[in-house]
């Protein structure tokens, strides 16, 4: 790991990482909240689509 780090830090590149790091945390805390967010209808119609797709195919 001090390998990565001393190559980065020789590289100027530190400050990528970090926002890295801020972008992908940011994204994961905007789709847990979407996630959590949606009505329970919405959740149950999306979880019965298996449901819609095999009276099609009958």
């Amino acid at each position: 790991m001090r390998v990565i780090d001393g190559l980065m830090s020789r590289l100027g590149m530190a400050p990528f990482a970090v926002v890295s790091l801020v972008l992908f945390f940011g994204a994961f805390v905007g789709i847990v909240v979407w996630t959590w967010t949606r009505p329970a209808r919405e959740i149950d119609e999306q979880a019965n689509l298996w449901k819609d797709d095999e009276d099609r195919i009958r």
